[in-house]
C-alpha cells in the first residue's frame, strides 16, 4: 500500500503516469520536429552546394558488369548541360555515343517549387512530355531512371535527419527524404549519407514500394581525373539486376559558365541529332 505524506496531498498513481507519459510524448515530438527542421535545412544546403549559373559535363558511362570474360559492358558518352535563371533550373542529359542512341535526350525543367516538367526527345523528332509513368523508365539502358536523373527528392518537404554514419573513412549525416502523395515518386524513402562540411552526398539508397532497398548510388574517385576541384569524379549505381550496374565517370566539367536557353529547345536537339 502506498503512503502519503501529511504535508502534501496524495496523488493517484494514474495521474503521475499520465503526466510522465505526456512529458515523454512532448519531448519525443520536440525531438522529431527538430530532426525534421534539421533535415530540411540539410537538404537545402545540398541544393545550395550544387547551385551555379550554368554547367557542362562530359561523362563516360559504363553499363553492365566489367569482367574480362563475357560480352563486356556497354559504353556510352553523355553530355549533361544545366542552367539556372531567376530560381528556375533546366538540365539536359544527351547521348553522344554510340551511334544507335545518338541524340537521345531528356530535358528537365524545375521552376523552384512544384513538380518537375520537361520532355524526352527521341531522334529524329519524337517528343514525349514527362509524366509519372515515363519518369519510372530507364534512360538509355542504364540503371538510372528519369526520376533518378531529375534528383527532385532534395525538394520534398518531408526531410529528416536520422543519425550519423560513415562512408569508408568519412563521417556523414543520414538524411531521410520521404515523398508526399502529390510527389508521385516510385520510391517510398530515400536515405542519403551527407558529408557535413561540403554538404555533398557520399552515397544514396532508395527504397521501393515494400520499403526494401532497390537502388544504391555510391560516389567515388575515378581513375580519370576531373579538372574541377571538389567534384567527385565517378558514381556507381547498383541494383538487383547485375546487367543494370552503371558507372558514370566525369571526363570534363565546367561550372559558372553561361548556357543559352536555346540548348534546351527541340529545334536545337533535332540539329544535334542530325550531325
Amino acid at each position: 500500500m502506498s503512503r502519503c505524506w501529511k504535508s502534501r496531498p496524495c496523488r493517484p498513481a494514474w495521474i503521475v503516469v499520465f503526466a510522465w507519459t505526456a512529458w515523454a510524448g512532448a519531448l519525443a515530438q520536440e525531438r522529431s520536429g527538430d530532426a525534421a527542421s534539421r533535415g530540411r535545412a540539410l537538404a537545402q544546403r545540398v541544393l545550395q552546394a550544387q547551385e551555379t549559373s550554368g554547367f557542362q559535363i562530359r561523362a563516360r558511362v559504363v553499363v553492365g558488369p566489367e569482367e574480362e570474360s563475357g560480352p563486356g559492358p556497354a559504353i556510352l558518352q553523355v553530355r549533361i548541360v544545366g542552367r539556372r535563371d531567376k530560381g528556375a533550373t533546366q538540365v539536359m542529359h544527351q547521348i553522344l555515343f554510340p551511334p544507335a542512341l545518338k541524340g537521345l535526350a531528356v530535358v528537365f525543367e524545375q521552376p523552384g517549387t512544384g513538380a518537375v516538367k520537361g520532355f524526352l526527345f527521341e531522334p529524329p523528332g519524337r517528343v514525349t512530355p514527362l509524366a509519372p509513368p515515363l519518369m519510372a523508365t530507364y534512360f538509355a539502358g542504364t540503371g538510372l531512371t528519369l526520376e533518378d536523373l531529375a534528383e527532385n527528392f532534395w525538394l520534398w518537404d518531408r526531410q529528416r535527419v536520422a543519425g550519423e554514419s560513415r562512408a569508408g573513412d568519412q563521417a556523414c549525416t543520414i538524411l531521410e527524404s520521404r515523398p508526399a502523395s502529390e510527389d508521385r515518386s516510385a520510391y517510398t524513402l530515400v536515405r542519403s549519407c551527407i558529408a557535413p562540411e561540403k554538404a555533398t552526398p557520399l552515397w544514396i539508397e532508395k527504397m521501393g514500394a515494400e520499403g526494401k532497398p532497390v537502388k544504391r548510388i555510391i560516389f567515388e574517385t575515378a581513375g580519370r581525373k576531373s579538372n574541377e576541384p571538389g567534384y567527385r569524379a565517378a558514381m556507381v549505381v547498383e541494383t538487383d539486376v547485375p546487367a543494370q550496374r552503371t558507372r558514370v565517370e566525369i571526363v570534363r566539367s565546367q561550372r559558372g559558365i553561361t548556357i543559352s536557353p536555346a540548348e534546351f529547345t527541340i529545334e536545337r536537339l533535332k540539329g544535334l541529332a542530325a550531325r
